[in-house]
């Protein structure tokens, strides 16, 4: 349960989707003045995770992270009830932020997704949420949409353990 939780945070501020040391493969696709790539990553424990990145003029607009993590099928629905009212009731109430759990038919698998748009990201609201998990995101947040570019932010991922291309 914990686990879900801080995969949900870590995803968030945009730092890792899963563990170091993983493998998987990804797109990078150029076009209409901005680009995107897509980095994918599968931990040791199954999680499988996707972020792609969405830049204008060099300058993160948007963001979508997805993990699939794998339950037990006797765990599932409890799982599943607490992740969907903390990280949809939690995130959800930031303005720019679009959070969605879900599980699959057989209940072996459980899906986050997290979109973030730049333009409309509420970044005192995000702060905000931040300092009550023990942390200020402020400058973090602010610095990591100003300065990091596409290319940062891609060998970044890769160090982490995705697979871009």
């Amino acid at each position: 349960m914990k686990k879900l939780l801080i995969i949900a945070l870590v995803t968030l501020f945009l730092l890792s989707g899963c563990k170091k040391g993983s493998e998987g493969g990804g797109g990078l696709s150029l076009g209409g003045g901005g680009n995107s790539f897509t980095c994918t990553n599968t931990d040791s424990d199954g999680s499988k995770s996707s972020i792609t990145a969405s830049f204008q003029n060099d300058k993160m607009s948007m963001v979508v992270a997805i993990t699939e993590m794998p339950t037990e099928p006797d765990f599932a629905d409890f799982q599943f009830s607490l992740m969907k009212g903390i990280v949809e009731g939690l995130f959800n109430e930031i303005d720019g932020m679009d959070m969605s759990v879900d599980i699959n038919a057989d209940k072996t698998v459980i899906t986050m997704k997290m979109t973030i748009d730049y333009a409309k990201l509420d970044f005192e609201a995000l702060a905000a949420l931040g300092g009550e998990f023990g942390g200020d995101t402020t400058d973090i947040t602010k610095s990591f949409n100003e300065t990091l570019t596409a290319a940062q932010y891609k060998k970044q991922l890769e160090d982490e353990g995705y697979t871009c291309k």
